[in-house]
């Protein structure tokens, strides 16, 4: 909570990106041409949604370059997507869909928001919408519409709303049940050395349960137990 979100700013040459990171800091942080990869090193601001530290990363546009600057801009900018907490998908409304190729594969793992930039070029109203199970954010950076929706949707993903427990939320949960899991798996090893394998299926079992708390596969008796330990019941 204190070190903020780290949100990348990524997308082909000339989507609207430095606009978008502009938009959102409300001041010109980054310049902004109509000239394809104007961006080509890595610019950093900071905002604050909710009280909670936004920082934002605009990129170097992706795509194949022959130029050796912009293809370090561009090895600059995978970088910053591997280590990003949530990326932005910018693309152009008059592209119809986003070119996920050109994202490094990391990607997968990660909140991704697809955001459709000029759509007052195509006359579309702002909005959200599901596509193939990903949010998309419809918006017009230029002119600051739609940006609303994207620090709504932000304020969620960090967990600072009541729709989720959210990537910031969730993670030190995460690290824990993964801690124990690793735990009950190391003391498997030893029994299994020693020959116990009752001990063994137990250890197995108290993992499963520590990874099942991640997945969501929990038991009545799970749930009984979690209400007991996080509430103060009475008789």
């Amino acid at each position: 909570m204190r070190e903020g979100l780290t949100v990348v700013i990524a997308g082909k040459p000339n989507a609207g990106k430095s606009s978008l990171l502009n938009a959102l800091t409300q001041r010109s942080s980054a310049i902004v041409t109509d000239i394809a990869g104007t961006t080509r090193d890595v610019l950093k601001e900071t905002i604050h949604v909710n009280g909670m530290p936004l920082n934002i990363i605009d990129t170097a546009g992706l795509h194949v370059s022959e130029d050796k600057i912009e293809q370090e801009g561009i090895k600059r900018a995978h970088g910053e997507i591997e280590r990003a907490d949530v990326v932005l998908m910018v693309f152009d409304a008059q592209d119809k869909e986003p070119d996920l190729s050109i994202l490094p594969a990391v990607v997968k793992d990660k909140p991704l928001l697809l955001i459709k930039n000029k759509v007052d070029l195509t006359s579309e109203s702002t909005g959200m919408s599901k596509v193939n199970g990903r949010t998309q954010i419809l918006l017009c950076a230029k002119r600051a519409d739609g940006l609303d929706l994207l620090r709504q949707e932000l304020s969620d993903i960090a967990g600072l709303s009541d729709t989720g427990e959210g990537v910031l939320l969730a993670r030190k949960r995460h690290i824990v049940a993964l801690e124990s899991a690793l735990k009950s798996i190391h003391s498997a090893l030893e029994q299994l050395d020693n020959g116990a394998s009752e001990l063994v299926a137990e250890d197995l079992r108290q993992a499963g349960q520590s990874l099942g708390s991640i997945t969501g596969e929990f038991s009545s008796d799970d749930l009984l137990g979690e209400i007991f330990s996080s509430f103060c019941i009475g008789k």
